[in-house]
């Protein structure tokens, strides 16, 4: 292995590690472009409603998730985020909204928004979907065979070709 590729590899591990994990504490982000987790769940922009909170206008994505994380407690999570940028224009604009006690992830394409997901370190066996095993001192799940994700919860299944799955013959 060459010293160049090496030291490029070291770059990159640090950049993952300062700029998805944190760890000094019990969470990472999970951060998306032009998608938008809370698309019609809110009628009026500026309220909030039972799974989605109305946080506020804020000036930066950061702003939008370190406010979720804010008013998340041990029983009241923010589990996601949603913030319309400037360039999304209207009376919209630089809101954030957050998606607490309902870890909902259905994010659509949308322009100008960014939202991301809020991946709580695991506690016990039930945080990794009942589907794998919670390793404490790191905060992750290790997933039975069959299953993958942050928290086990889909399941893997094989590429569909001409020769599985239901086959219909006459």
């Amino acid at each position: 292995m060459s010293a160049h590729f090496l030291l490029l590899f070291v770059i990159y591990l640090s950049f993952c590690i300062t700029n998805t994990l944190s760890l000094e504490d019990d969470y990472f982000i999970d951060e998306h472009s032009n998608c938008n987790n809370v698309y019609g769940a809110v009628p009026d922009p500026n309220e909030s409603t039972q799974y989605v909170k109305f946080l506020g206008k804020m000036e930066t994505t950061k702003d939008c998730y370190e406010k979720c994380l804010d008013e998340s407690n041990s029983t009241y999570r923010c589990e996601s985020y949603t913030f319309l940028t400037r360039a999304f224009g209207g009376e919209s604009a630089n809101h954030c909204y957050g998606r607490f006690g309902y870890p909902l992830w259905t994010p659509i394409n949308q322009q100008y928004v960014n939202c991301g997901r809020i991946i709580w370190n695991c506690e016990d066996n039930r945080d990794c979907s009942l589907n794998g095993i919670c390793n404490k001192t790191t905060g992750n799940c290790t997933c039975n065979p069959q299953w993958h994700g942050y928290r086990c919860g889909y399941l893997k299944l094989d590429d569909v070709n001409d020769t599985s799955g239901y086959i219909i013959t006459n």
